[in-house]
């Protein structure tokens, strides 16, 4: 088998291995001209942009809401069964979706596959990474209306929507419109699954919305 250095998941062929390492690099070299979001794989930015148009090729068959891509309607289904398929194995906690049993899971392990290449700290998330390099880099993009400064010109772009007024995230349950996938997310797990599923990997607090986390960071990081 072929043994990621990173985290040490193993895969049976080089070419997986290969797909795999790219999770790992901070570079999202595919950008949307809508809205600034990154992206490290072309069909991740493909399937984004049709948030920014009206196709919803995919309707669910138990009511007439219709969704733009098949993801959306995979989490739907889940508000009208209930289920939570992803089960931790380590306490059987249970979760509808999978990334947030993976978020999960580093509540139950030492591992910590992210490092700051400055100072050598090690990370259980890539997201808690990112947040430790202000430390180092400080936020050089300014807005322009506001008094707020972030660390890269993506950043920047989507907080530009909350000025512009713009929205073009929207829920697949209710229909509410947000200027940031960010917020979107946020609701729609804090409004329709109730899933405290962003969790501090340093003292495995958990939180229903990211933003909280990113406030109890400031905690850890003073």
């Amino acid at each position: 088998p072929f043994l990621c250095e990173t985290c040490g998941k193993r895969f049976p062929k080089k070419d997986n291995l290969t797909r795999h390492v790219k999770n790992h690099s901070p570079i999202k070299p595919f950008v949307c001209d809508c809205c600034g979001m990154t992206f490290r794989k072309k069909g991740n930015l493909i399937a984004h942009c049709t948030v920014h148009n009206n196709v919803k090729p995919f309707a669910c068959e138990l009511c007439d809401k219709k969704f733009r891509v098949k993801g959306q309607l995979t989490r739907h289904h889940l508000v009208h069964t209930q289920e939570k398929p992803f089960m931790c194995e380590v306490c059987n906690q249970r979760y509808a979706d999978k990334s947030t049993l993976k978020s999960h899971l580093f509540t139950h392990t030492e591992l910590k596959p992210h490092v700051c290449d400055v100072c050598q700290e090690r990370f259980a998330k890539r997201r808690t990474l990112r947040l430790h390099y202000y430390c180092h880099t400080g936020r050089p993009h300014p807005c322009e209306f506001c008094d707020k400064k972030f660390q890269s010109t993506s950043h920047l772009k989507r907080h530009l929507l909350t000025h512009t007024r713009e929205k073009p995230f929207v829920c697949e349950v209710c229909d509410k419109r947000f200027a940031q996938r960010c917020s979107y997310r946020a609701h729609f797990y804090r409004m329709h699954t109730n899933e405290r599923r962003h969790y501090c990997d340093i003292c495995n607090k958990s939180f229903t919305e990211r933003g909280n986390l990113k406030k109890h960071y400031a905690v850890h990081f003073k």
